[in-house]
Protein backbone atom coordinates (compact mmCIF):
# COMPACT_ATOMS: atom_id res chain seq x y z
CA UNK A 1 0.00 0.00 0.00
CA UNK A 2 2.68 2.22 1.06
CA UNK A 3 4.83 1.21 -2.60
CA UNK A 4 1.97 2.03 -4.66
CA UNK A 5 1.34 5.56 -2.90
CA UNK A 6 4.96 6.66 -3.44
CA UNK A 7 4.48 5.27 -6.84
CA UNK A 8 1.93 7.40 -7.62
CA UNK A 9 2.85 10.26 -5.99
CA UNK A 10 6.60 10.27 -8.01
CA UNK A 11 4.30 9.65 -10.80
CA UNK A 12 2.06 12.60 -10.43
CA UNK A 13 5.33 15.10 -9.87
CA UNK A 14 7.02 13.78 -12.76
CA UNK A 15 3.51 14.43 -15.04
CA UNK A 16 4.19 17.71 -13.09
CA UNK A 17 7.72 18.49 -14.09
CA UNK A 18 6.55 17.50 -17.85
CA UNK A 19 3.78 19.66 -18.09
CA UNK A 20 5.70 22.74 -16.33
CA UNK A 21 8.39 21.94 -19.46
CA UNK A 22 6.04 21.77 -22.23
CA UNK A 23 4.50 25.21 -20.69
CA UNK A 24 7.63 26.81 -20.76
CA UNK A 25 8.45 25.51 -24.25
CA UNK A 26 4.83 26.81 -25.85
CA UNK A 27 5.92 30.26 -23.42
CA UNK A 28 8.86 30.63 -25.23
CA UNK A 29 7.83 30.19 -28.79
CA UNK A 30 4.71 32.61 -27.97
CA UNK A 31 7.10 34.44 -26.47
CA UNK A 32 9.58 34.33 -29.32
CA UNK A 33 7.00 34.87 -32.40
CA UNK A 34 5.58 37.53 -30.41
CA UNK A 35 9.02 39.75 -30.20
CA UNK A 36 9.42 38.89 -34.09
CA UNK A 37 5.59 39.89 -34.71
CA UNK A 38 6.23 43.17 -32.93
CA UNK A 39 9.86 43.63 -34.40
CA UNK A 40 8.36 43.01 -37.79
CA UNK A 41 5.42 45.67 -37.11
CA UNK A 42 8.16 47.98 -35.47
CA UNK A 43 10.38 47.79 -38.87
CA UNK A 44 7.97 47.35 -41.36
CA UNK A 45 4.96 49.04 -40.17
CA UNK A 46 2.05 47.09 -41.65
CA UNK A 47 -1.12 45.03 -39.64
CA UNK A 48 -3.15 42.60 -42.06
CA UNK A 49 -1.77 44.92 -44.59
CA UNK A 50 -2.82 48.11 -43.01
CA UNK A 51 0.06 50.77 -42.92
CA UNK A 52 0.29 51.84 -39.37
CA UNK A 53 2.16 55.29 -40.23
CA UNK A 54 -0.88 55.78 -43.20
CA UNK A 55 -3.77 54.64 -40.40
CA UNK A 56 -1.91 57.31 -38.06
CA UNK A 57 -2.32 60.40 -40.99
CA UNK A 58 -5.71 58.84 -41.58
CA UNK A 59 -6.62 59.53 -38.15
CA UNK A 60 -4.54 62.71 -36.98
CA UNK A 61 -4.42 64.32 -40.58
CA UNK A 62 -6.63 65.63 -43.42
CA UNK A 63 -5.60 67.25 -46.72
CA UNK A 64 -7.99 68.84 -49.14
CA UNK A 65 -7.25 70.14 -52.39
CA UNK A 66 -6.32 73.94 -53.20
CA UNK A 67 -8.48 75.12 -56.26
CA UNK A 68 -6.71 76.39 -59.19
CA UNK A 69 -7.96 78.28 -61.94
CA UNK A 70 -8.35 76.23 -65.30
CA UNK A 71 -7.63 78.89 -68.47
CA UNK A 72 -10.06 81.29 -69.63
CA UNK A 73 -11.15 81.26 -73.20
CA UNK A 74 -11.28 84.54 -74.83
CA UNK A 75 -12.24 86.11 -78.40
CA UNK A 76 -10.03 87.65 -80.67
CA UNK A 77 -9.74 91.40 -78.56
CA UNK A 78 -9.83 89.51 -75.04
CA UNK A 79 -13.19 89.61 -73.95
CA UNK A 80 -14.16 86.73 -71.98
CA UNK A 81 -15.88 83.67 -73.34
CA UNK A 82 -15.79 81.25 -70.61
CA UNK A 83 -13.82 81.65 -67.50
CA UNK A 84 -13.65 79.76 -64.08
CA UNK A 85 -15.55 82.45 -61.63
CA UNK A 86 -14.86 82.02 -57.50
CA UNK A 87 -17.57 81.65 -55.49
CA UNK A 88 -18.32 80.85 -51.91
CA UNK A 89 -19.95 78.63 -49.29
CA UNK A 90 -21.01 80.15 -45.89
CA UNK A 91 -20.43 77.70 -43.04
CA UNK A 92 -20.73 78.03 -39.21
CA UNK A 93 -18.51 75.82 -36.97
CA UNK A 94 -19.94 74.98 -33.51
CA UNK A 95 -17.20 72.28 -32.14
CA UNK A 96 -16.49 74.24 -29.12
CA UNK A 97 -12.76 72.05 -29.39
CA UNK A 98 -12.39 74.54 -32.23
CA UNK A 99 -9.72 76.80 -30.07
CA UNK A 100 -6.32 78.98 -31.05
CA UNK A 101 -4.53 79.41 -28.11
CA UNK A 102 -7.08 79.31 -25.77
CA UNK A 103 -8.75 81.83 -28.18
CA UNK A 104 -12.78 80.66 -28.93
CA UNK A 105 -12.55 80.17 -33.00
CA UNK A 106 -16.68 78.87 -33.16
CA UNK A 107 -19.59 80.64 -33.39
CA UNK A 108 -21.27 80.55 -29.45
CA UNK A 109 -24.56 80.65 -28.80
CA UNK A 110 -24.37 83.72 -27.73
CA UNK A 111 -23.68 85.29 -31.03
CA UNK A 112 -26.30 83.62 -32.89
CA UNK A 113 -28.97 86.45 -32.53
CA UNK A 114 -26.07 88.69 -34.14
CA UNK A 115 -25.00 86.33 -36.41
CA UNK A 116 -28.96 85.87 -38.12
CA UNK A 117 -29.35 89.14 -37.92
CA UNK A 118 -26.14 89.72 -40.51
CA UNK A 119 -27.07 86.74 -42.49
CA UNK A 120 -30.06 87.45 -42.97
CA UNK A 121 -29.49 91.07 -44.38
CA UNK A 122 -26.99 89.58 -46.66
CA UNK A 123 -28.39 86.57 -47.63
CA UNK A 124 -32.44 85.36 -48.79
CA UNK A 125 -33.21 83.25 -46.07
CA UNK A 126 -34.66 85.27 -42.66
CA UNK A 127 -33.49 85.64 -39.39
CA UNK A 128 -35.32 83.04 -37.98
CA UNK A 129 -34.47 80.41 -40.61
CA UNK A 130 -30.76 81.37 -39.89
CA UNK A 131 -31.25 80.54 -35.78
CA UNK A 132 -33.37 77.64 -36.69
CA UNK A 133 -30.30 76.06 -38.24
CA UNK A 134 -27.45 77.01 -35.63
CA UNK A 135 -29.83 75.81 -32.36
CA UNK A 136 -30.83 72.33 -34.59
CA UNK A 137 -27.00 72.23 -34.94
CA UNK A 138 -25.58 72.99 -31.32
CA UNK A 139 -28.19 70.75 -29.82
CA UNK A 140 -27.43 67.92 -32.13
CA UNK A 141 -25.91 65.00 -29.99
CA UNK A 142 -25.59 61.87 -31.82
CA UNK A 143 -23.10 62.53 -33.22
CA UNK A 144 -22.61 66.02 -32.07
CA UNK A 145 -22.10 68.62 -35.24
CA UNK A 146 -19.12 70.20 -35.92
CA UNK A 147 -20.53 72.73 -38.64
CA UNK A 148 -23.61 73.37 -40.13
CA UNK A 149 -24.44 75.06 -43.79
CA UNK A 150 -27.08 77.24 -45.23
CA UNK A 151 -28.19 74.97 -47.75
CA UNK A 152 -28.22 76.82 -51.53
CA UNK A 153 -28.64 80.47 -50.21
CA UNK A 154 -25.32 80.12 -48.40
CA UNK A 155 -23.35 78.99 -51.53
CA UNK A 156 -22.68 80.17 -54.64
CA UNK A 157 -21.91 83.58 -52.44
CA UNK A 158 -20.57 85.97 -55.20
CA UNK A 159 -16.60 87.57 -53.78
CA UNK A 160 -18.65 90.82 -53.51
CA UNK A 161 -21.09 89.91 -51.24
CA UNK A 162 -18.34 87.33 -48.73
CA UNK A 163 -16.49 90.91 -48.23
CA UNK A 164 -19.63 91.89 -47.00
CA UNK A 165 -20.85 89.33 -44.73
CA UNK A 166 -17.22 89.33 -43.30
CA UNK A 167 -17.03 92.72 -42.49
CA UNK A 168 -19.70 92.53 -41.03
CA UNK A 169 -18.79 89.96 -38.58
CA UNK A 170 -15.29 91.31 -38.22
CA UNK A 171 -17.77 94.75 -36.77
CA UNK A 172 -19.50 92.66 -34.47
CA UNK A 173 -16.27 90.68 -33.17
CA UNK A 174 -18.05 87.71 -34.01
CA UNK A 175 -15.97 84.43 -34.78
CA UNK A 176 -16.99 81.08 -36.05
CA UNK A 177 -18.28 81.62 -39.54
CA UNK A 178 -15.98 80.65 -42.47
CA UNK A 179 -16.16 81.04 -46.16
CA UNK A 180 -14.94 77.85 -48.16
CA UNK A 181 -14.29 78.92 -51.61
CA UNK A 182 -15.34 77.28 -55.20
CA UNK A 183 -15.11 77.72 -58.79
CA UNK A 184 -17.67 77.10 -61.17
CA UNK A 185 -17.24 76.95 -65.22
CA UNK A 186 -18.78 80.60 -66.48
CA UNK A 187 -19.99 81.55 -70.17
CA UNK A 188 -21.11 85.46 -69.57
CA UNK A 189 -22.58 85.90 -72.92
CA UNK A 190 -24.59 82.70 -72.43
CA UNK A 191 -25.65 81.62 -75.96
CA UNK A 192 -22.78 82.38 -77.58
CA UNK A 193 -21.11 79.73 -80.55
CA UNK A 194 -22.04 76.90 -77.87
CA UNK A 195 -21.05 73.98 -80.02
CA UNK A 196 -17.69 75.48 -81.11
CA UNK A 197 -16.36 76.82 -77.32
CA UNK A 198 -18.56 74.02 -75.99
CA UNK A 199 -18.92 72.64 -71.97
CA UNK A 200 -17.04 71.15 -69.21
CA UNK A 201 -17.23 68.59 -66.56
CA UNK A 202 -17.30 69.63 -62.87
CA UNK A 203 -17.59 65.57 -61.78
CA UNK A 204 -14.02 65.58 -61.46
CA UNK A 205 -11.95 67.02 -59.15
CA UNK A 206 -10.27 68.60 -61.55
CA UNK A 207 -13.02 70.30 -64.11
CA UNK A 208 -12.26 68.89 -67.45
CA UNK A 209 -13.99 69.63 -70.97
CA UNK A 210 -16.63 67.33 -72.64
CA UNK A 211 -16.95 68.91 -75.95
CA UNK A 212 -15.47 71.91 -78.02
CA UNK A 213 -12.89 73.92 -77.81
CA UNK A 214 -13.30 73.27 -74.19
CA UNK A 215 -12.35 69.38 -75.10
CA UNK A 216 -10.24 69.88 -78.06
CA UNK A 217 -7.97 72.40 -76.23
CA UNK A 218 -8.18 70.58 -72.56
CA UNK A 219 -4.49 70.07 -73.10
CA UNK A 220 -3.92 73.68 -72.48
CA UNK A 221 -7.17 75.02 -70.42
CA UNK A 222 -6.46 72.62 -67.67
CA UNK A 223 -5.20 73.16 -64.38
CA UNK A 224 -3.46 70.84 -61.49
CA UNK A 225 -5.05 71.64 -58.32
CA UNK A 226 -2.29 72.24 -55.27
CA UNK A 227 -2.82 70.49 -51.65
CA UNK A 228 -3.01 71.63 -48.07
CA UNK A 229 -2.70 68.89 -45.54
CA UNK A 230 -3.34 69.77 -41.78
CA UNK A 231 -3.79 68.35 -38.35
CA UNK A 232 -6.71 67.16 -36.81
CA UNK A 233 -7.93 66.11 -33.44
CA UNK A 234 -9.18 62.56 -32.30
CA UNK A 235 -12.83 63.64 -33.37
CA UNK A 236 -11.56 64.76 -36.56
CA UNK A 237 -11.82 68.65 -36.29
CA UNK A 238 -8.94 70.75 -37.59
CA UNK A 239 -6.34 71.94 -34.89
CA UNK A 240 -5.86 75.85 -34.99
CA UNK A 241 -2.19 77.31 -34.96
CA UNK A 242 -0.61 73.33 -36.26
CA UNK A 243 1.80 72.84 -39.32
CA UNK A 244 0.35 72.95 -42.38
CA UNK A 245 2.07 71.86 -45.42
CA UNK A 246 0.91 73.21 -49.28
CA UNK A 247 1.64 71.90 -52.38
CA UNK A 248 0.96 74.59 -54.83
CA UNK A 249 -1.04 73.73 -57.97
CA UNK A 250 -0.76 75.47 -61.84
CA UNK A 251 -3.38 77.07 -63.40
CA UNK A 252 -4.47 76.69 -66.73
CA UNK A 253 -3.43 78.36 -69.96
CA UNK A 254 -5.55 81.06 -71.58
CA UNK A 255 -7.27 80.19 -75.23
CA UNK A 256 -7.32 83.70 -77.61
CA UNK A 257 -10.01 82.55 -80.50
CA UNK A 258 -10.26 84.66 -83.93
CA UNK A 259 -14.01 85.43 -82.76
CA UNK A 260 -15.60 88.66 -82.80
CA UNK A 261 -18.02 89.37 -79.89
CA UNK A 262 -19.29 92.10 -81.27
CA UNK A 263 -20.42 90.17 -84.35
CA UNK A 264 -20.76 86.99 -82.76
CA UNK A 265 -23.23 88.68 -80.78
CA UNK A 266 -25.19 90.36 -83.12
CA UNK A 267 -25.25 87.00 -85.50
CA UNK A 268 -26.92 85.13 -82.62
CA UNK A 269 -29.70 87.49 -81.96
CA UNK A 270 -29.98 87.75 -86.20
CA UNK A 271 -30.19 84.12 -86.70
CA UNK A 272 -32.42 84.03 -83.67
CA UNK A 273 -35.42 86.55 -85.59
CA UNK A 274 -34.81 84.28 -88.67
CA UNK A 275 -35.37 81.18 -86.33
CA UNK A 276 -38.26 82.16 -85.05
CA UNK A 277 -40.19 82.96 -88.46
CA UNK A 278 -38.90 79.68 -90.38
CA UNK A 279 -38.83 77.49 -87.78
CA UNK A 280 -35.98 75.31 -89.82
CA UNK A 281 -34.52 71.44 -89.09
CA UNK A 282 -31.19 74.05 -88.78
CA UNK A 283 -30.04 77.14 -89.41
CA UNK A 284 -25.99 78.08 -89.88
CA UNK A 285 -23.61 81.63 -90.73
CA UNK A 286 -20.21 81.49 -90.73
CA UNK A 287 -18.22 84.93 -91.43
CA UNK A 288 -14.10 84.59 -91.92
CA UNK A 289 -12.08 87.05 -92.76
CA UNK A 290 -10.92 86.66 -96.18
CA UNK A 291 -7.34 87.56 -95.99
CA UNK A 292 -6.55 85.68 -92.91
CA UNK A 293 -8.82 83.01 -92.68
CA UNK A 294 -9.87 83.83 -89.21
CA UNK A 295 -12.78 83.22 -88.34
CA UNK A 296 -15.37 85.98 -86.79
CA UNK A 297 -18.53 84.13 -86.41
CA UNK A 298 -19.41 80.37 -86.09
CA UNK A 299 -23.46 80.09 -85.04
CA UNK A 300 -25.71 77.24 -85.36
CA UNK A 301 -29.63 76.65 -84.69
CA UNK A 302 -30.90 75.06 -82.50
CA UNK A 303 -28.31 75.49 -80.39
CA UNK A 304 -27.86 75.68 -76.29
CA UNK A 305 -26.97 77.40 -72.91
CA UNK A 306 -23.58 76.11 -71.93
CA UNK A 307 -24.27 76.81 -67.92
CA UNK A 308 -28.35 75.74 -67.75
CA UNK A 309 -28.35 73.33 -71.15
CA UNK A 310 -31.14 75.20 -71.86
CA UNK A 311 -31.44 74.55 -75.83
CA UNK A 312 -30.64 70.59 -75.22
CA UNK A 313 -35.10 69.38 -75.42
CA UNK A 314 -35.82 71.03 -78.89
CA UNK A 315 -37.07 68.71 -80.78
CA UNK A 316 -34.28 69.03 -83.84
CA UNK A 317 -31.29 69.74 -81.16
CA UNK A 318 -27.87 67.75 -81.61
CA UNK A 319 -24.49 68.21 -80.24
CA UNK A 320 -22.86 67.72 -83.26
CA UNK A 321 -21.20 70.88 -85.15
CA UNK A 322 -22.93 71.42 -88.18
CA UNK A 323 -19.63 73.45 -90.00
CA UNK A 324 -17.32 70.33 -89.41
CA UNK A 325 -19.50 66.95 -87.95
CA UNK A 326 -22.42 67.32 -90.50
CA UNK A 327 -21.92 66.12 -94.26
CA UNK A 328 -24.33 67.55 -96.28
CA UNK A 329 -24.30 68.23 -100.77
CA UNK A 330 -23.76 72.00 -101.00
CA UNK A 331 -25.52 72.45 -104.39
CA UNK A 332 -25.08 75.30 -106.23
CA UNK A 333 -22.74 77.09 -104.43
CA UNK A 334 -20.31 74.86 -105.86
CA UNK A 335 -21.03 75.90 -109.29
CA UNK A 336 -18.23 78.72 -108.54
CA UNK A 337 -15.44 75.68 -108.54
CA UNK A 338 -17.15 74.20 -112.15
CA UNK A 339 -17.06 77.86 -113.93
CA UNK A 340 -13.42 78.75 -112.46
CA UNK A 341 -12.08 74.63 -113.29
CA UNK A 342 -13.53 75.61 -117.33
CA UNK A 343 -11.77 79.07 -117.42
CA UNK A 344 -8.78 77.26 -115.82
CA UNK A 345 -9.07 74.28 -118.38
CA UNK A 346 -10.17 76.83 -121.72
CA UNK A 347 -13.32 75.37 -122.53
CA UNK A 348 -15.21 78.54 -120.71
CA UNK A 349 -16.45 81.44 -123.34
CA UNK A 350 -18.61 83.99 -121.11
CA UNK A 351 -20.48 84.94 -124.71
CA UNK A 352 -21.43 81.44 -125.95
CA UNK A 353 -25.10 80.58 -125.91
CA UNK A 354 -26.94 77.49 -125.34
CA UNK A 355 -30.98 76.16 -125.26
CA UNK A 356 -30.95 75.00 -121.34
CA UNK A 357 -33.29 72.07 -122.12
CA UNK A 358 -33.18 69.26 -119.88
CA UNK A 359 -30.23 66.83 -120.68
CA UNK A 360 -30.59 62.58 -120.42
CA UNK A 361 -27.38 61.45 -119.03
CA UNK A 362 -27.82 57.53 -118.79
CA UNK A 363 -30.97 57.21 -116.33
CA UNK A 364 -30.76 60.65 -114.95
CA UNK A 365 -32.69 62.96 -116.67
CA UNK A 366 -31.22 67.30 -115.23
CA UNK A 367 -33.19 69.85 -115.98
CA UNK A 368 -32.79 73.91 -114.66
CA UNK A 369 -35.04 74.77 -112.32
CA UNK A 370 -37.44 76.44 -114.37
CA UNK A 371 -37.05 73.75 -117.26
CA UNK A 372 -35.49 76.17 -119.80
CA UNK A 373 -38.47 78.89 -119.47
CA UNK A 374 -36.86 81.33 -119.51
CA UNK A 375 -34.96 80.75 -122.72
CA UNK A 376 -31.37 80.87 -124.18
CA UNK A 377 -28.34 81.91 -121.84
CA UNK A 378 -25.13 82.91 -122.17
CA UNK A 379 -22.41 80.53 -120.33
CA UNK A 380 -21.80 84.28 -117.58
CA UNK A 381 -25.54 83.57 -117.11
CA UNK A 382 -25.56 80.51 -116.48
CA UNK A 383 -24.04 81.14 -113.49
CA UNK A 384 -26.27 84.02 -112.67
CA UNK A 385 -28.87 81.68 -112.79
CA UNK A 386 -27.75 79.08 -111.86
CA UNK A 387 -28.35 76.83 -114.75
CA UNK A 388 -27.98 73.12 -113.82
CA UNK A 389 -27.41 72.01 -118.17
CA UNK A 390 -25.02 74.89 -118.20
CA UNK A 391 -22.75 73.12 -115.27
CA UNK A 392 -23.05 70.03 -116.70
CA UNK A 393 -22.40 70.92 -120.20
CA UNK A 394 -19.23 72.41 -118.47
CA UNK A 395 -18.00 69.08 -116.52
CA UNK A 396 -18.49 67.41 -119.61
CA UNK A 397 -15.67 69.48 -121.53
CA UNK A 398 -13.59 69.38 -118.77
CA UNK A 399 -13.26 65.56 -118.68
CA UNK A 400 -14.31 63.52 -115.29
CA UNK A 401 -10.21 62.88 -114.38
CA UNK A 402 -9.42 66.31 -114.54
CA UNK A 403 -13.05 67.51 -113.08
CA UNK A 404 -12.07 65.29 -109.85
CA UNK A 405 -8.42 65.73 -109.82
CA UNK A 406 -9.82 69.95 -109.60
CA UNK A 407 -12.14 68.79 -106.63
CA UNK A 408 -8.97 67.13 -104.82
CA UNK A 409 -7.11 70.16 -105.62
CA UNK A 410 -10.28 72.54 -103.91
CA UNK A 411 -9.38 70.20 -100.53
CA UNK A 412 -12.71 68.29 -100.97
CA UNK A 413 -12.60 64.79 -99.79
CA UNK A 414 -10.68 65.65 -96.94
CA UNK A 415 -10.39 67.49 -93.41
CA UNK A 416 -9.55 71.40 -93.38
CA UNK A 417 -7.43 70.49 -90.45
CA UNK A 418 -9.31 72.71 -87.91
CA UNK A 419 -8.87 72.55 -84.23
CA UNK A 420 -12.22 71.23 -83.47
CA UNK A 421 -13.10 67.04 -82.84
CA UNK A 422 -14.65 64.92 -85.57
CA UNK A 423 -14.17 67.21 -88.62
CA UNK A 424 -16.13 64.61 -91.58
CA UNK A 425 -13.93 64.46 -94.57
CA UNK A 426 -16.88 64.48 -96.86
CA UNK A 427 -16.86 62.18 -100.13
CA UNK A 428 -15.83 62.93 -103.30
CA UNK A 429 -17.89 61.34 -106.15
CA UNK A 430 -17.29 58.35 -107.70
CA UNK A 431 -15.88 58.26 -110.83
CA UNK A 432 -19.58 57.23 -113.30
CA UNK A 433 -20.99 59.48 -115.30
CA UNK A 434 -24.19 60.41 -113.49
CA UNK A 435 -22.59 61.39 -110.68
CA UNK A 436 -19.78 63.51 -112.15
CA UNK A 437 -22.36 65.49 -114.25
CA UNK A 438 -24.34 65.75 -110.97
CA UNK A 439 -21.56 67.17 -108.38
CA UNK A 440 -20.64 69.70 -111.33
CA UNK A 441 -23.88 71.54 -109.67
CA UNK A 442 -23.59 70.56 -106.39
CA UNK A 443 -25.24 66.86 -105.67
CA UNK A 444 -23.37 63.56 -105.35
CA UNK A 445 -20.82 64.82 -103.29
CA UNK A 446 -20.70 65.25 -99.55
CA UNK A 447 -18.45 68.13 -97.97
CA UNK A 448 -18.79 70.06 -94.70
CA UNK A 449 -19.08 73.72 -94.44
CA UNK A 450 -15.16 74.50 -93.56
CA UNK A 451 -14.35 72.58 -96.65
CA UNK A 452 -16.77 74.95 -98.61
CA UNK A 453 -15.30 78.36 -96.67
CA UNK A 454 -11.63 77.08 -97.80
CA UNK A 455 -12.96 76.66 -101.02
CA UNK A 456 -14.56 80.23 -101.41
CA UNK A 457 -11.52 81.92 -100.24
CA UNK A 458 -9.53 80.44 -103.38
CA UNK A 459 -12.03 83.60 -105.59
CA UNK A 460 -11.33 86.14 -102.53
CA UNK A 461 -7.62 85.79 -102.61
CA UNK A 462 -6.25 85.25 -106.78
CA UNK A 463 -6.98 81.71 -106.22
CA UNK A 464 -4.58 80.96 -103.27
CA UNK A 465 -7.04 78.71 -101.27
CA UNK A 466 -6.84 79.76 -97.22
CA UNK A 467 -7.20 77.33 -94.21
CA UNK A 468 -9.84 78.50 -91.82
CA UNK A 469 -8.47 78.98 -88.35
CA UNK A 470 -10.25 79.32 -85.00
CA UNK A 471 -7.62 79.95 -82.51
CA UNK A 472 -5.34 82.94 -82.49
CA UNK A 473 -3.08 82.14 -79.36
CA UNK A 474 -2.21 80.09 -76.81
CA UNK A 475 -1.19 80.96 -73.28
CA UNK A 476 2.15 83.22 -74.75
CA UNK A 477 2.35 81.36 -78.47
CA UNK A 478 0.56 83.41 -81.02
CA UNK A 479 -0.97 81.83 -84.29
CA UNK A 480 0.58 83.28 -87.70
CA UNK A 481 -1.98 83.68 -90.32
CA UNK A 482 -3.02 83.25 -93.28
CA UNK A 483 -1.96 79.83 -93.99
CA UNK A 484 -1.97 78.79 -97.94
CA UNK A 485 -3.13 75.59 -98.59
CA UNK A 486 -2.69 75.43 -102.43
CA UNK A 487 -3.38 77.61 -105.24
CA UNK A 488 -6.28 75.56 -107.06
CA UNK A 489 -7.33 78.05 -109.45
CA UNK A 490 -5.19 80.95 -111.24
CA UNK A 491 -5.95 84.40 -110.17
CA UNK A 492 -7.54 84.86 -113.96
CA UNK A 493 -10.32 82.37 -113.24
CA UNK A 494 -10.56 83.46 -109.27
CA UNK A 495 -11.36 87.00 -110.60
CA UNK A 496 -13.71 86.14 -113.63
CA UNK A 497 -15.53 84.33 -111.58
CA UNK A 498 -15.96 87.00 -108.35
CA UNK A 499 -16.92 89.43 -111.24
CA UNK A 500 -19.49 87.30 -112.94
CA UNK A 501 -21.11 86.69 -108.84
CA UNK A 502 -21.78 90.31 -108.88
CA UNK A 503 -24.41 89.53 -111.86
CA UNK A 504 -26.50 87.19 -109.32
CA UNK A 505 -27.80 90.76 -107.24
CA UNK A 506 -27.25 92.93 -109.73
CA UNK A 507 -28.60 91.23 -113.33
CA UNK A 508 -32.75 92.09 -112.88
CA UNK A 509 -33.53 89.35 -115.50
CA UNK A 510 -31.25 86.58 -114.70
CA UNK A 511 -29.97 87.54 -111.22
CA UNK A 512 -31.44 84.70 -108.73
CA UNK A 513 -31.34 87.08 -106.28
CA UNK A 514 -31.28 90.63 -107.85
CA UNK A 515 -31.92 93.20 -105.46
CA UNK A 516 -32.28 90.65 -102.46
CA UNK A 517 -28.30 91.40 -101.11
CA UNK A 518 -27.39 94.54 -100.70
CA UNK A 519 -24.23 96.80 -99.22
CA UNK A 520 -24.39 100.35 -98.33
CA UNK A 521 -21.21 101.66 -101.59
CA UNK A 522 -19.88 98.54 -102.45
CA UNK A 523 -20.16 96.25 -104.93
CA UNK A 524 -20.54 92.54 -103.71
CA UNK A 525 -19.93 88.66 -105.07
CA UNK A 526 -23.14 86.19 -104.33
CA UNK A 527 -23.98 82.81 -105.40
CA UNK A 528 -27.06 81.19 -103.52
CA UNK A 529 -27.92 77.42 -103.90
CA UNK A 530 -30.78 74.94 -103.21
CA UNK A 531 -29.69 71.94 -102.54
CA UNK A 532 -31.91 68.58 -102.80
CA UNK A 533 -32.00 66.07 -99.36
CA UNK A 534 -31.36 62.43 -99.53
CA UNK A 535 -33.73 60.26 -98.11
CA UNK A 536 -32.51 58.26 -95.30
CA UNK A 537 -32.91 54.74 -96.98
CA UNK A 538 -30.72 56.86 -99.71
CA UNK A 539 -32.96 56.43 -102.59
CA UNK A 540 -33.81 59.27 -104.09
CA UNK A 541 -34.69 62.46 -102.84
CA UNK A 542 -37.42 64.50 -100.18
CA UNK A 543 -40.23 66.01 -102.03
CA UNK A 544 -41.47 68.38 -99.66
CA UNK A 545 -42.00 71.98 -100.92
CA UNK A 546 -39.51 73.54 -98.43
CA UNK A 547 -37.12 70.45 -97.92
CA UNK A 548 -34.05 71.49 -99.22
CA UNK A 549 -30.61 72.97 -97.99
CA UNK A 550 -30.93 76.78 -98.93
CA UNK A 551 -27.56 78.33 -98.90
CA UNK A 552 -25.71 81.89 -99.83
CA UNK A 553 -22.17 82.49 -99.95
CA UNK A 554 -21.23 86.31 -100.29
CA UNK A 555 -17.98 87.67 -100.78
CA UNK A 556 -17.38 91.69 -99.93
CA UNK A 557 -16.39 93.86 -101.45
CA UNK A 558 -15.73 92.73 -104.97
CA UNK A 559 -13.13 94.99 -105.26
CA UNK A 560 -10.96 93.81 -102.27
CA UNK A 561 -12.65 90.94 -100.80
CA UNK A 562 -12.14 91.32 -96.85
CA UNK A 563 -14.63 88.83 -95.51
CA UNK A 564 -16.72 85.84 -96.83
CA UNK A 565 -19.88 84.89 -95.34
CA UNK A 566 -21.72 81.44 -95.70
CA UNK A 567 -25.41 80.73 -94.47
CA UNK A 568 -27.30 77.71 -94.58
CA UNK A 569 -30.60 76.81 -93.68
CA UNK A 570 -32.54 73.23 -93.96
CA UNK A 571 -35.63 72.43 -94.03
CA UNK A 572 -37.36 75.86 -93.18
CA UNK A 573 -41.39 75.86 -92.43
CA UNK A 574 -41.21 78.85 -94.74
CA UNK A 575 -38.76 80.07 -96.93
CA UNK A 576 -38.44 82.76 -99.49
CA UNK A 577 -35.85 84.60 -101.41
CA UNK A 578 -35.13 87.50 -98.56
CA UNK A 579 -34.93 85.05 -95.92
CA UNK A 580 -31.25 84.18 -95.23
CA UNK A 581 -30.68 88.27 -96.78
CA UNK A 582 -32.15 89.14 -93.14
CA UNK A 583 -29.11 87.73 -91.86
CA UNK A 584 -26.52 88.39 -94.55
CA UNK A 585 -27.57 92.41 -95.01
CA UNK A 586 -27.07 93.75 -91.33
CA UNK A 587 -24.36 91.47 -90.98
CA UNK A 588 -22.28 92.62 -94.09
CA UNK A 589 -23.38 96.20 -93.00
CA UNK A 590 -21.86 95.77 -89.36
CA UNK A 591 -18.77 93.98 -90.15
CA UNK A 592 -17.43 96.97 -92.25
CA UNK A 593 -18.26 99.23 -90.47
CA UNK A 594 -16.71 97.80 -87.48
CA UNK A 595 -13.37 97.10 -89.66
CA UNK A 596 -13.32 100.65 -90.73
CA UNK A 597 -13.67 101.34 -87.01
CA UNK A 598 -10.67 99.54 -85.86
CA UNK A 599 -8.86 100.95 -88.53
Amino acid sequence: MHDSRMLNKNKAKKNRKLVGHWLYIISFVLFMGFSARLIYIVQVGVIAGVSLSERIEHLYYRSRPIETRRGSIFDRQGSVIAQDVLSYTVRAILSEDYIDNGRPMYLGRENFEETATILSEYLPISNDQVLTILTNGVNQTEPPAYQVEFGSVGSGLSVTIRNQIQSALDAAGINGIYFEARTSRSYPNGIFSSHLIGTTSDDEEIRVGVSGLEYVMNHFLSNQNGRESFQVNASGNPVPATNQTVEEGIDGQDVWTTLDAHLQLFTESLMDEVLEETRPENLTALLMDAKTGEILTMAQRPTFHPETQEGIDDAHFIWRNLFTEEMYEPGSTLKLATVATAIDEGVFDPTERYNPVSMQIEDRLISDHDSGANGELTMRQALAWSSNTGMVRLQQRIGGEIWAQYLADFGLGKVTGSELFGEVPGILPSRNRVDQAMNSYGHAIGVNQMQMMQLFSAFANGGEMIRPQLIRQVGEETQVFPEVVSQPISQTAADAVLEYMTDVVTDERYGTAYDVYQLTNHEISVKTGTAQIANENGQGYLTGEFDYIYSAVSIYPTDDPQFILYLTIKRPEKYDRHTLAKIANPLMERSMALQNFRE
